[in-house]
């Protein structure tokens, strides 16, 4: 009996000695063996999302991982925030890619017992992307959509634009125009009244210096005719100073200028056949060359005015 009790205590002794170094075994092979595992919190997401990025780390023991501690596998990874737990590092990035959202593999670098560097790493991760773009976003066309983007075709636009332009140059071509034709017919206006005030004035200076009273005859002839022929160059627009009474007489269209063919036959006769005329025939061919003015003038009434002035001053 007391060898049988002995035999038992000396086999259970044996049995927790081989299981204490069994236990002792198996932490030493943990040890050597560090691990690294990538999750996400959810398995797809928006655009714009927020998900949490789980790295759960096993590390021999007495190793370190420090919150400087270099993790890969982030590259064009936007990461809000990061957070550091035994055993786990949580990281909260924004989901902000249309075409695929894949992260990893990832890598994680820990200090061992001896100060050494040593790096774990694990799988890629993958989140699935709810969109309505399709299975292919980055190639997706976007349709216009009533009210937000504009459906009229690009050519009806144009050609709006186009006739809207078409009109404006009309209208700015019609004004023109207009503004052209009235400043020639004021033109026109100007250069008639221009003609017989420049006359009027001419035989108002040759009145006034006599020429006749003193017996310069000739002079005054060729002065008077040559306010005529003037004149006549103005009003009817043909160089009737160059040509002479007869050239004038054939080129003459309109009958009232022909009443200036006996005063200009006259004036020649005097300037080249020396006939001396009467003071009576002298004052007759001014009456007839302002009444001629006064007929011919766009403004009759300022002529007639002058017509009384001048005779008054005689």
């Amino acid at each position: 009996m007391t060898i049988r009790f002995l035999l038992c205590i000396t086999i259970s002794y044996l049995s927790l000695l081989v299981n204490n170094i069994s236990a002792e075994t198996t932490n030493d092979k943990l040890d050597i063996a560090p691990q690294l595992s990538a999750s996400l919190s959810v398995k797809s997401a928006r655009i714009g999302d927020i998900v949490e990025l789980s790295l759960k780390y096993t590390l021999p023991k007495d190793a370190k991982i420090s919150p400087e501690s270099k993790i890969e596998g982030l590259k064009d990874v936007a990461v809000i925030e990061k957070k550091m737990i035994p055993g786990e590092i949580l990281l909260s990035i924004i989901v902000d890619r249309q075409d695929s959202f894949k992260l990893g593999p990832f890598s994680l670098s820990f200090k061992d017992k001896e100060g050494e560097e040593n790096i774990i790493r694990s799988e890629a991760v993958t989140l699935d992307l709810i969109t309505n773009l399709g299975e292919k976003p980055a190639e997706a066309r976007l349709k216009p959509i009533m009210e937000i983007v504009p459906i009229t075709p690009l050519w009806l636009i144009y050609l709006l634009w186009s006739a809207g332009g078409i009109i404006v140059l009309l209208i700015a071509a019609g004004i023109i125009w207009w503004w052209r034709k009235k400043r020639l017919k004021n033109d026109e206006i100007i250069k008639e009244r221009a003609a017989h005030i420049i006359a009027l004035g001419e035989i108002d200076d040759l009145r006034k210096d006599k020429l006749f009273e003193k017996g310069r005859y000739k002079e005054f002839y060729f002065r008077f005719s040559e306010i005529l022929r003037h004149y006549l160059e103005r009003l009817r627009g043909f160089p009737a100073a160059e040509f002479t009474t007869e050239e004038i007489s054939r080129r003459i269209t309109i009958e009232e200028d022909r009443m200036l063919i006996p005063m200009l036959r006259e004036a020649d006769l005097v300037k080249f056949a020396d006939i001396i005329p009467t003071s009576a025939k002298k004052d007759e061919d001014i009456r007839i060359a302002l009444l001629y003015i006064q007929s011919t003038s766009p403004t009759p009434t300022v002529i007639q005015q002058k017509d009384r002035t001048i005779e008054g001053e005689e």
